[in-house]
């Protein structure tokens, strides 16, 4: 069976799959800071799921959301992902994942996600992709 690849689907997909965590972004060109970020996540939780966010969502996106999207599933670190057709706090508090990761240059700005984690009892972690 192939991984779920909505976020209902994926909420019953990683219902009983141990440390959940989250992962969100444009990954329009997925680079060693994207992999690095990933495999930390996946390093830390027993499922990965990442959402993608869609055309439109972002500026500046030259791949579309369905080339985006295949280039992370095929991510061996990556367990489910799909496109975020709601917003990533919205996600999340659907999600319920245990941990929600971010790189380290979003630490200091505006994070909606602490907010979501925080109705529940997760965490946002901040990593450098070193």
């Amino acid at each position: 069976m192939c991984p779920p690849t909505s976020l209902e689907q994926i909420k019953d997909w990683v219902a009983d799959r141990g440390k959940i965590a989250f992962v969100s972004g444009k990954f329009n060109v997925i680079h060693p800071g994207h992999l690095r970020l990933l495999r930390f996540a996946r390093e830390i939780s027993d499922c990965l799921v990442v959402g993608i966010y869609p055309d439109g969502y972002v500026d500046g996106l030259f791949l579309s959301e369905k080339d985006r999207l295949e280039g992370i599933q095929s991510n061996n670190w990556v367990d489910a992902a799909f496109i975020l057709e709601e917003s990533p706090e919205t996600a999340i508090s659907v999600l319920r994942p245990d941990v929600v990761v971010k790189g380290k240059e979003y630490e200091f700005g505006d994070n909606p996600e602490t907010e979501a984690v925080k109705q529940y009892g997760g965490i946002v972690r901040f990593v450098s992709g070193d």
